[in-house]
Parts: C-alpha cells; sequence; structure tokens
C-alpha cells in the first residue's frame, strides 16, 4: 500500500499525547499492522527498531541521539543543524562507534517544512 512497504514503522514517539495518537492511528491504517505509541525514547527502543528517524530539533538530537546509537539502533537524522555543534557531532560519532550503528543525514532536509 505505501511507498516503502519493505519497511514497518513499530512505534511513534511525539510530543503530545495527540499528535503521537494521530501518527501512530495513521501509520497502522495504512501498513494494516499495529504502530505502537511510545511515550519517550526508552519505550520506543523497547520495540527494537533497526532505524529511527528523527524529525523534530536540534534539542531532540541532543537529547536522543547518544542513547539510540549506543543501543545498536540507526539514526536518521532531519534536524542535521544539530551537527554545527563540533562538541555534539563528536559525541554523536563515538556513540555510533560504540553501538556499531550509523548516522544518515537527510538530504535537502529544510527546518519547519512539512
Amino acid at each position: 500500500k505505501g511507498m516503502l512497504s519493505e519497511y514497518e514503522f513499530s512505534g511513534v514517539c511525539a510530543r503530545t499525547k495527540e499528535k503521537m495518537s494521530a501518527a501512530a492511528e495513521r501509520i497502522t491504517k495504512i501498513q494494516e499492522k499495529e504502530c505502537a505509541c511510545c511515550h519517550d525514547i526508552d519505550e520506543l527502543l523497547l520495540q527494537k527498531p533497526d532505524i529511527i528517524v528523527e524529525m523534530a530539533s536540534v534539542a531532540c538530537v541532543r537529547d536522543i541521539a547518544e542513547k539510540v546509537l549506543k543501543a545498536g539502533c540507526s539514526l536518521v537524522l532531519v534536524s542535521i543543524g544539530a551537527l554545527a555543534d563540533d562538541e555534539l557531532k563528536e559525541r554523536i560519532s563515538n556513540a555510533a562507534r560504540q553501538g556499531n550503528a550509523k548516522v544518515y543525514i537527510a538530504s535537502r532536509a529544510v527546518g519547519g517544512c512539512t
């Protein structure tokens, strides 16, 4: 049904319960398989995803990137401005090595556009 039918969305996390529920409901309907509402990154990591796509903010990258990567989960960064912080970029790089995970930088990402 979807454009990426070989992938499965196992969970979604959002700032508000309403946004999280709406996103999970839409995804579940499209993929015809349950997409869990996860209240934080730890709950999302319990879903054992291969990859997490960050679509929130630079602050979110600061909060979750190292934990995600050290858990062995690869990460797609949409908020690529986070990498302008050399210290954060180094911590992300080290965490990826530790977790044997990859960081993907979304091309043509434009902040504020949906």
